[in-house]
């Protein structure tokens, strides 16, 4: 199951998980926020419309409002 930031992994949250494209565009469409990790040049070429790019050990600043 997926949760939210402030769900605890003892709840049976997972933070990642390996779903297709078009699922993940699904969720997005239905207001899941989808954080990519892939490197700005990775998602540059192709990435899920509505997802941000917060490459992996970025700070997580880009977040806040």
């Amino acid at each position: 199951m997926l949760c939210s930031l402030g769900a605890t992994l003892s709840a049976g949250c997972t933070l990642v998980a390996d779903i297709s494209v078009a699922d993940a565009q699904k969720l997005v469409n239905a207001g899941a926020l989808l954080v990519d990790v892939r490197t700005r040049e990775e998602f540059a070429a192709a990435h899920v419309t509505g997802a941000i790019n917060i490459p992996r050990g970025q700070s997580l600043t880009k977040l806040e409002g």
